[in-house]
């Protein structure tokens, strides 16, 4: 693609999204309970995504999923925080994290890449788009199966 192409195509995918796509998602079986398992063990949650920041709020509000998160990072739509690097460097300036007292968790090599590039330990979740091989090649710290697994590598951390 041209230049010229490339960003009609970001436009044009954008502009599916923030009307229908982002709500084209599904919440996990038992996600909501697992989630409030960590917040009464003492856990503090973050999102941190390469999706714009405006997206990932209407979707976790959407799904009713907002109120347990402390705090809701992401791009802009202007390419600010365009990679997980800079999304997760920016919660941790942001809320003051020590990022040895934080873990990662995600489904893909970015977040582990990311997670890496912060010195943040990772976890990598096989029920997302993410595969074995993609975690085990960028050296994820943990890899599970299903969120309760994840559930005791997160109370054990």
């Amino acid at each position: 693609m041209t230049e010229e192409q490339s960003l009609n195509a970001v436009e044009k995918y954008r502009e599916y999204f923030s009307d229908k796509g982002l709500f084209e998602n599904e919440v996990y079986e038992g996600m909501e309970i697992f989630l409030q398992k960590l917040i009464d063990s003492g856990k503090k949650l973050y999102v941190c995504t390469s999706k714009p920041y405006i997206f990932a709020k209407r979707i976790l509000e959407h799904f009713g999923l907002d109120s347990y998160f402390q705090g809701i990072y992401g791009s802009e739509l202007d390419g600010t925080r365009k990679n997980k690097k800079d999304v997760i460097a920016y919660c941790l300036e942001k809320e003051d994290l020590k990022y040895n007292e934080c873990i990662m968790v995600g489904d893909r090599q970015h977040d582990i890449i990311g997670a890496h590039e912060n010195n943040v330990p990772c976890v990598g979740v096989l029920y997302g788009y993410g595969n074995f091989k993609e975690f085990q090649d960028h050296h994820c710290d943990y890899v599970v199966n299903n969120i309760q697994e994840l559930k005791e590598v997160l109370l054990d951390v």
